[in-house]
């Protein structure tokens, strides 16, 4: 586990996507969960040393990042448009969902079974009180419309999901690259000069990446 920031953590051993962890005294914010049931209970028994989960934050409905989500019996949090489609989805999950890149061969594995659908969902923005920890979640469309960054103004963390991928192209199935170059526009503006960037698919980035 690779640390940010106090409190603020980076799990890279899973396939297809880094996860994160955000302690605060009121527990845990979890960003996304790994595809494989196997996979997501090693993770549950890990974060024990680090707190109790409180919520499960989606940063898009691909599916290597949401199928593992059904294990964890925690309030999930994502966009409106994520739950929409994810509910659209059949309630057996028979390979509707177009799994990208290296994620393909994993997801074979976890065919036919139950899907999770988001609890909390939001349309721009939403801010969680945690403890001390306040945890904006903004809207940030692109990779897909739904697509959503976890933002911590105080420790000046922001995990973008697909926003930003280096080690391989971006999948663009879903994607809307007029709102995509707009969301790029913004990592690139001012505001969020002084952020640490963690990328879903390779972890800790380089602003000049």
């Amino acid at each position: 586990m690779l640390r940010i920031t106090p409190g603020v953590y980076l799990e890279t051993k899973y396939p297809s996507v880094q996860l994160g962890i955000i302690v605060t005294d009121e527990g845990l914010l979890l960003i996304d969960s790994p595809p494989r049931v196997e996979d997501g209970r090693n993770w549950l028994a890990t974060l024990e040393d680090y707190g109790e989960p409180r919520y499960l934050a989606l940063l898009d409905s691909h599916p290597d990042r949401v199928l593992g989500a059904r294990i964890f019996d925690l309030p999930l949090v994502a966009h409106d448009w994520t739950r929409q489609l994810m509910s659209n989805w059949s309630d057996i999950f028979k390979g509707g969902a177009r799994p990208i890149g290296a994620e393909a061969d994993h997801l074979k594995r976890i065919t036919g079974v139950h899907n999770a659908v988001p609890d909390l969902t939001f349309s721009k923005c939403i801010i969680l009180h945690l403890g001390d920890r306040e945890v904006h979640l903004w809207h940030r469309p692109g990779p897909t419309p739904g697509s959503i960054w976890v933002v911590l103004p105080a420790a000046k963390v922001a995990f973008i999901g697909d926003a930003v991928t280096v080690a391989e192209p971006p999948f663009l199935g879903e994607a809307d690259l007029e709102a995509w170059m707009n969301t790029l526009d913004d990592l690139r503006s001012s505001h969020m000069s002084e952020y640490k960037l963690i990328s879903s698919r390779d972890g800790l980035i380089k602003r000049e990446d």
